[in-house]
C-alpha cells in the first residue's frame, strides 16, 4: 500500500472527500494532510505517532529554532509524562487520552499570533499510555522571556481544558 492510498484511506474513515491531497512527513513522525471539500478549502492536520516511535523533544526544538530564526530570544518546552499516582495520590497504572485535533490546531494558530511569538508547535499522544511514556511536547519560541512563558502557560491551560480529556486506571 503506498502513501496515497493510506492518505486516501484516512480521510475516508474521518469521512473526508478528497478532490486534492499533499502529505508532508516532518519530524517526529507526524503526518500533516491538506484536503479541498467542495468549494471551500479546509485545512486539518491529522497527527500520527507512529507506535515504534517516540517523541523527540531535541528535533523539536530544532525545528522551532529554525522557524523562529534570528529573532528567538526564548524557546521553551513542555513534555508532559505519565504520572504513577493521580492528584489525590492513588495509584495509576495507566491512562486512555482521547483528543480533539481539530481544536488543537485552532489553538495553536491562536497562539502563533501572540505578542513577540515566533513559532509554536505541539505534539500530542492519544490512546492507552503507561506511567512514564510522553503525552504531550509543547514548544515554543519567541523574542523575550515575558511573552514566551505566558504563551506556553496559557496554550498548555487551554489544551488541556479544550483539546485532551483522560480516563485514569488503577
Amino acid at each position: 500500500m503506498s502513501i496515497c492510498d493510506i492518505v486516501q484511506s484516512l480521510a475516508e474513515s474521518l469521512g473526508l472527500f478528497l478532490i486534492r491531497h499533499f502529505f508532508v512527513i516532518i519530524p517526529g513522525n507526524f503526518l500533516s494532510l491538506c484536503y479541498i471539500h467542495g468549494r471551500e478549502e479546509i485545512i486539518k492536520s491529522v497527527h500520527i505517532v507512529l507506535e515504534e516511535s517516540m517523541m523527540n523533544i531535541e528535533a523539536m526544538r530544532q525545528r522551532l529554532k529554525e522557524k523562529a530564526g534570528p529573532g528567538a530570544g526564548m524557546i521553551l518546552l513542555h513534555n508532559g509524562v505519565v504520572r504513577g499516582t493521580s492528584r489525590d495520590g492513588s495509584l495509576v497504572n495507566s491512562i486512555e487520552v482521547q483528543a480533539d485535533f481539530q481544536q488543537l490546531e485552532k489553538i495553536l494558530e491562536e497562539a502563533r499570533k501572540m505578542k513577540g511569538i515566533l513559532a509554536v508547535e505541539a505534539e500530542l499522544r492519544t490512546g492507552t499510555l503507561q506511567v512514564g511514556d510522553d503525552i504531550m511536547i509543547l514548544g515554543v519560541a519567541g523574542d523575550i522571556r515575558d511573552n514566551v512563558i505566558h504563551c506556553l502557560a496559557a496554550t498548555l491551560d487551554r489544551i488541556k481544558s479544550e483539546v485532551t480529556s483522560k480516563k485514569e486506571f488503577k
